[in-house]
């Protein structure tokens, strides 16, 4: 059986590479999407690639992949995923991490 990495995009994101392309880049959810089927192929693995608007469609997400995917990769954005959430999501599953992609700088 293949293993599978879940990748939820959040609210936003889905505006990647159309708003404020001078600050975020003109690269495309869908052009990142395809990169990361790309690597996940050369690596025998699937990819189950997700983007909401719904901080509750997140969190159900995550909830049903608790032991069918591998690895679970959550892009959240600014003001989205409250803390109480991201702790029920780190305690879903033992060594589980969650960050914030708002932690990582900006040109």
């Amino acid at each position: 059986m293949t293993a599978t990495i879940l990748i939820l995009n959040g609210p936003n994101l889905n505006l990647l590479g159309e708003r404020e392309p001078e600050v975020y880049g003109r690269e495309t959810l869908a052009d990142i999407e395809k990169a990361c089927r790309a690597a996940a192929k050369k690596l025998g693995l699937a990819v189950d690639f997700r983007q909401s608007n719904s901080e509750s469609e997140i969190v159900e997400a995550i909830q049903k992949a608790r032991r069918k995917a591998a690895v679970r990769l959550c892009r959240a954005t600014v003001n989205s995923l409250s803390p109480v959430a991201w702790a029920t999501v780190r305690r879903a599953r033992p060594g589980a991490r969650a960050r914030s992609s708002a932690q990582r700088p900006r040109p």
